[in-house]
């Protein structure tokens, strides 16, 4: 197998610091300046709270339908990309030619195209997983909005609020999994321009994490949320 050369091996580097420490970063600045999910917690947790007090829940168990499609749809289409990454691994030489002819495409060999492809099975993979495990935690809060009490006067009976919070916490989990799931999908991006070549890897691995730090922290739906969280106070 034909050894990457050394700018591959920097750019892939750092594209895989970028998608793995972006979650970190994302976490410890929003201790200090909220993002889109922190902006989000508080209104799943009131979501389960109101359930908690509602006699006819419908309209909450469609709520939470709606997150499962939403899930559904983005593994269904995950294990589409999946097959398709491994119809590429069984026609390599096919793909090599494919490559070559692409503008501003870098002389590379069979195995060069076969990494790249193993790397995109393996993101592909992480965002199935991510997107699967999702889905099983919102049917998981299904069954506990099911569980609530059936009436608006117990929602003060300890158990009830256990129930709700435990709820609640749930929605975040899943909700922050479905965002490892698409996040995988931004940082893909980079490696599927890495069969051009290295530099567009590495600039695009900088350019998708400026991106998803503008939509989580600077963005106008964040910018939204965080006036109407001032005009509450």
């Amino acid at each position: 197998m034909t050894a990457l050369s050394a700018l591959d091996l920097t750019a892939v580097c750092l594209w895989l610091l970028l998608w793995v420490g972006y979650p970190y970063f994302a976490g410890l600045l929003s201790h200090n300046r909220p993002n889109l999910l922190a902006y989000t917690h508080p209104y799943r947790r009131q979501w389960m709270q109101n359930a908690l007090g509602r006699e006819n829940r419908i309209a909450d168990a469609a709520l939470v339908g709606n997150l499962m499609q939403t899930s559904t749809f983005f593994s269904s289409t995950t294990v589409l990309i999946l097959g398709a990454l491994l119809a590429l691994l069984g026609s390599i030489d096919e793909g090599l030619r494919i490559v070559a002819s692409l503008p501003l495409a870098e002389q590379q060999t069979a195995s060069h195209v076969e990494i790249k492809a193993l790397v995109l099975l393996g993101i592909f993979v992480h965002a199935l997983v991510r997107f699967t495990w999702a889905l099983r935690q919102f049917n998981v809060v299904n069954i506990l909005v099911g569980a609530m009490p059936s009436h608006g006067e117990r929602m003060h009976d300890q158990r009830a609020v256990q129930n709700a919070d435990q709820a609640a916490r749930l929605v975040e989990l899943a909700g922050e999994n479905f965002s490892h799931g698409v996040r995988s999908y931004y940082y893909a991006v980079p490696v599927l321009l890495w069969f051009v070549n290295a530099w567009l890897l590495l600039g695009t691995a900088l350019l998708m994490t400026l991106l998803l730090y503008w939509m989580d922290f600077r963005s106008a739906t964040v910018r939204a949320l965080s006036e109407s969280e001032h005009s509450n106070e």
